[in-house]
């Protein structure tokens, strides 16, 4: 039986001229250059909502995976964001996604 994959839904929550936010936007495109599986992948910046500043302000940057509601937040290096997204998408296969 073939089964297919549900694509990986990333958002990362950050600022404009946060330096955090962009080392971890870059150590995030590094880590998704080799990756296996589908996904997608946004920016959010919380600057302009009122609710996403009171949400993550004091922890950007974060990223979300959407399916499976889970955030990895600021500090982490490549392998920690590697393991991250090797459980996200294990529970998106477990699941079976939505």
């Amino acid at each position: 039986m073939n089964r297919v994959e549900s694509p990986l839904e990333l958002t990362l929550y950050g600022t404009c001229g946060c330096h955090l936010c962009t080392e971890a936007g870059e150590l995030l495109d590094h880590c998704l250059d080799q990756w296996p599986a589908p996904y997608s992948r946004a920016y959010c910046d919380i600057a302009g909502d009122e609710g996403l500043v009171l949400c993550y302000g004091t922890r950007i940057p974060v990223i979300r995976e959407r399916v499976t509601g889970t955030e990895l937040g600021w500090p982490f290096d490549y392998a920690a964001l590697q393991a991250w997204l090797c459980q996200c998408r294990n529970a998106l296969t477990t699941n079976g996604g939505e």
